[in-house]
């Protein structure tokens, strides 16, 4: 597998509603509510079938558009239903399930997954505290955390331990796979509702924002707006090079170690919007 980039490489937000760090390139996924949430039938494939069977994983990360993911959820009729409302997605393949943290961690030693998505609550710890135990790992892959629970608290834990996404049990399909791709290509994926709490947790007090240039503020809404640097680079007429240059300097000036956090600081300093 090839080496990853920081999340400080890439990172976008989508448009209508949702701060995903990433537009939704695939916006004819019909709307469909999970399994769990309506009448729909889930595949009967046997769990432990699917936790034991090897697949071998060809992904953008070894240099196809594949996605392998990881289901770690402790109901087993969640992880299936899991499965079942993502599986058949052309190019997202479902390798394992797991039901805890260790066999969340056996299951990427086997089977080298591209995303991990995460309930928050486990029987042996949490989502997040898996999301640590990877952070020292080599090449480790990224943690999209699927949850009922959405509060600050979750949300500030999740940021910290390095998830990339973050999205609700109550998701419907397109924003589930969209939350998938966004962590596959190095972005982070949170609600316009999750990127406001966490605004609010957030001090930048000793931020001077006069040291921000008004082009740098400029790419900074553009990317809370939904904009890829190379959207941002057409419609400023710019290079997506210079783009990026514009962000690492917001990021510098805001003390934010990630494009998420210097959008967070930004909000927060009320320098940029979030409004629809």
């Amino acid at each position: 597998m090839g080496t990853r980039r920081s999340l400080d490489d890439r990172t976008r937000i989508a448009p209508s509603g949702v701060a995903s760090m990433t537009h939704r390139r695939h916006a004819d996924i019909a709307h469909r509510r999970a399994p769990w949430q309506s009448d729909r039938a889930g595949r009967t494939t046997d769990r432990s079938d699917t936790t034991q069977t090897h697949l071998a994983f060809m992904t953008s990360r070894s240099g196809t558009d594949e996605i392998n993911v990881l289901i770690v959820d402790d109901h087993e009729a969640v992880g299936l239903g899991l499965q079942a409302l993502i599986g058949d997605e052309p190019g997202v393949t479902v390798v394992a399930i797991a039901g805890s943290v260790a066999e969340a961690l056996a299951a990427i030693e086997r089977h080298g997954p591209d995303v991990a998505l995460v309930d928050y609550r486990l029987p042996d710890g949490t989502g997040v505290d898996l999301a640590e135990q990877l952070a020292g790992m080599p090449d480790p892959p990224p943690v999209v955390i699927i949850t009922a629970a959405s509060d600050r608290r979750t949300l500030a834990e999740a940021l910290d331990a390095g998830c990339q996404g973050f999205v609700s049990k109550n998701a419907d399909r397109d924003d589930i796979l969209a939350a998938i791709r966004a962590a596959h290509d190095d972005d982070s994926y949170f609600t316009r509702d999750m990127l406001s709490h966490l605004a609010h947790l957030r001090r930048f007090d000793q931020v001077d924002t006069h040291q921000l240039a008004p082009r740098e503020i400029e790419v900074l809404q553009l990317t809370a707006d939904g904009l890829s640097p190379q959207e941002i680079a057409d419609r400023l007429c710019l290079s997506p090079h210079t783009v990026k240059n514009h962000l690492r300097h917001a990021m510098a000036k805001l003390d934010s170690h990630t494009k998420l956090d210097a959008v967070i600081a930004a909000i927060r300093l009320r320098l940029i919007s979030i409004e629809p």
